[in-house]
C-alpha cells in the first residue's frame, strides 16, 4: 500500500489488521481513488467516521451481531423488536426514507391496528417542517392522552397517489387487488405486454465518470396510456444482460411521460451487478432481496439475470401518457439532487452494458380501475 499520512483509526469493533487490509483495498478501488472526496475521507478517517466505518463494513458483510455497529444498517432484526404503536411515514421517490419505512413497515412487530403507514408526495415538504403535525397529534393524543378521535378506526395506511394528486385509505401493502403485470423490453424502444421473440441486443457504453460526466443510458417506452392506469405498489426489473468488465452498476428509473413531454421521476432501483446473488426464501418476484455477502465477479461477455427492486411508487397514468424506463449505471453528479450530495459514488470504469431482449422485463403492479 503506498505511504500515505494515515491518521490514527478511530474506534471501531475491526480488529487494526483487519481495518488496514480493508483499508488497502478500498484505496485502490477506482471508485474512492478517483474521487478526491472520498479518497480523503479514507485516508483521514476521523473527516468522517460514520463513513468511513459504513464502508470498511460494506466491503465484507457481516452476519448479524446486535453488539456489532457495522450490522446495524439494513437490518430486519433491529426491527422486528419494535413492539409500540407506531406511525411511520416517509414521501414518495426519496432512496433512503421510503426504502427503510417500507422495511420497517414489512417487518416490525407491532400489532395490527396499533401501527399506521402515511406515504405522502414526492421529495420532502418545505422547511420548517410542519406539514403533517396534524397527524401526529391525532397519534398522540389518542395513545398518550386516550382521546378518542377516531385515528384508531381508520384503515393502517394512507396514501398519496401521484398523477391524480388525491389522498386514499388502503388495507394492506402490496394492496390485495393488485395485478401483477410484465412489461417486455422490446429492441425498438418499447415497453409491450407482449414478449418479443427475439435474439436482439442493445447496448451502450459508460466512460469511467472522471473521463466523462456525461450520463448515457437506454430508453424503454409504452405506447400511449388508451385509459387511465394506476400502479400502486413495489416494482421490479427482472434483466438479462452481459457486461465486458468484471462488475457494474445498474441504476434503472420509473417516470411518468406527459403528452407535452413533461416529465416525472417516480422511482429508482440500483444493484452491483457483483452483489446479484438473491436469497431464494426472502424474495417475491415484486421485491428481490439480496443477502449479505462478498461480491462475485461477473464473467465478462456472459449473459446474466439480475433482478432489481424498484421503490415503490403510488401513480395514475393518466390517458395520453407513457410509462418510461430509464437504464444508466451513473448518478449525475451535476443535478440538483448530486449538487446536495445525493448520489451513489461514481463507478470509475468504462463498461459497456448490452441488454438482452425476450426475458428483460418490467414487473409493475397494476390496480384495477373500480367498476361503475
Amino acid at each position: 500500500m503506498p505511504n500515505y499520512p494515515v491518521m490514527s483509526f478511530p474506534p471501531s469493533a475491526m480488529s487494526l489488521p483487519d481495518q488496514k487490509e480493508r483499508l488497502a483495498a478500498a484505496l485502490a478501488d477506482p471508485d474512492i481513488k478517483y474521487n478526491s472526496k472520498w479518497f480523503t475521507q479514507m485516508v483521514y478517517p476521523y473527516k468522517s467516521p460514520l463513513f468511513y466505518d459504513l464502508y470498511m463494513a460494506h466491503q465484507k458483510p457481516r452476519p448479524f451481531d446486535p453488539l456489532n455497529p457495522h450490522t446495524f444498517m439494513h437490518q430486519t432484526e433491529h426491527m422486528e423488536g419494535v413492539t409500540i404503536p407506531t406511525y411511520a411515514g416517509a414521501p414518495w421517490n426519496v432512496r433512503l426514507y421510503l426504502w427503510s419505512t417500507m422495511e420497517f413497515w414489512a417487518h416490525s412487530k407491532v400489532p395490527d391496528g396499533q401501527k399506521k403507514l402515511i406515504l405522502y408526495p414526492p421529495m420532502f415538504p418545505p422547511r420548517p417542517f410542519v406539514d403533517y403535525h396534524d397527524e401526529d397529534v391525532r397519534w398522540f393524543d389518542y395513545w398518550l392522552k386516550g382521546i378518542d378521535n377516531g385515528v384508531a378506526d381508520e384503515p393502517p395506511i394512507k396514501m398519496f397517489v401521484c398523477g391524480i394528486n388525491k389522498w386514499r385509505f388502503e388495507k394492506e401493502w402490496p394492496l390485495a387487488r393488485t395485478q401483477w403485470t410484465e412489461y417486455y423490453l422490446e429492441p425498438n424502444g418499447g415497453l409491450s405486454t407482449r414478449q418479443p421473440k427475439t435474439t436482439a441486443t442493445g447496448s451502450y457504453t459508460q466512460p469511467g465518470y472522471y473521463l466523462d460526466q456525461t450520463i448515457y443510458c437506454l430508453r424503454y417506452a409504452t405506447e400511449p396510456m388508451k385509459e387511465d392506469m394506476e400502479v400502486s405498489g413495489p416494482s421490479a426489473l427482472h434483466l438479462e444482460a452481459a457486461i465486458d468488465i468484471d462488475d457494474n452498476n445498474w441504476m434503472v428509473d420509473m417516470v411518468d411521460v406527459a403528452p407535452d413531454g413533461t416529465r416525472q421521476a417516480l422511482g429508482s432501483g440500483h444493484l452491483r451487478a457483483s452483489y446479484r446473488a438473491v436469497d431464494p426464501k426472502r424474495s417475491k418476484p415484486w421485491l428481490p432481496i439480496h443477502p449479505k455477502q462478498d461480491g462475485v465477479p461477473v464473467k465478462p461477455g456472459e449473459v446474466v439475470g439480475y433482478d432489481i427492486a424498484i421503490q415503490p411508487i403510488a401513480n395514475v397514468f393518466q390517458k395520453g401518457h407513457r410509462i418510461e424506463l430509464i437504464i444508466r449505471n451513473q448518478d449525475d453528479l451535476l443535478s440538483r439532487l448530486g449538487c446536495w450530495g445525493l448520489f451513489h459514488l461514481p463507478f470509475n470504469r468504462t463498461v459497456t452494458s448490452t441488454i438482452h431482449f425476450g426475458k428483460s422485463r418490467l414487473l409493475l403492479p397494476v390496480i384495477p380501475a373500480k367498476k361503475g
